[in-house]
């Protein structure tokens, strides 16, 4: 690799955008089901990974306990479906490396049970579109 080539990758930054967004009442409802959803699969996840490693010393991946949430867990709980997929595998592929942090980082410690109401937050690589109705239209 050129001198010049790894200079360019050396000095890229990376940018983010922190955006607060002003939504009503049916907004923050769709957005609070999303959270609700990561935050019940990440729970679950962990529940069963530390179950899982009591029995057999393993830990699964975020792969098999999303085939086990959607095997188990969805069916039960219909209210899923009212999300986006991305919420809960999302949780899941956190919880793993929450896993992966607290075996190889000495500082990190064992991951936690998720709160409501404690930085609800959610992932979704889907595209969100967020609009303003104009006065006189209705949705």
């Amino acid at each position: 690799m050129s001198n010049l080539l790894q200079e360019v990758i050396h000095h890229a930054t990376m940018k983010s955008f922190k955006t607060r967004l002003k939504v009503n009442n049916q907004q923050k409802t769709i957005l609070a089901k999303h959270a609700g959803v990561a935050r019940h699969a990440y729970n679950w996840g962990l529940a069963t990974c530390i179950t899982e490693y009591e029995e057999t010393k393993k830990r699964p991946s975020a792969i098999t306990l999303h085939k086990g949430l959607v095997a188990e867990v969805k069916s039960i709980n219909p209210w899923y479906y009212e999300v986006s997929k991305c919420a809960p595998q999302q949780a899941l592929r956190d919880l793993e490396r929450a896993f992966k942090n607290f075996l190889t980082i000495p500082k990190c410690g064992f991951p936690k049970f998720k709160k409501k109401g404690r930085k609800d937050s959610f992932y979704s690589n889907e595209r969100w579109y967020i609009y303003k109705l104009q006065e006189g239209q209705n949705s």
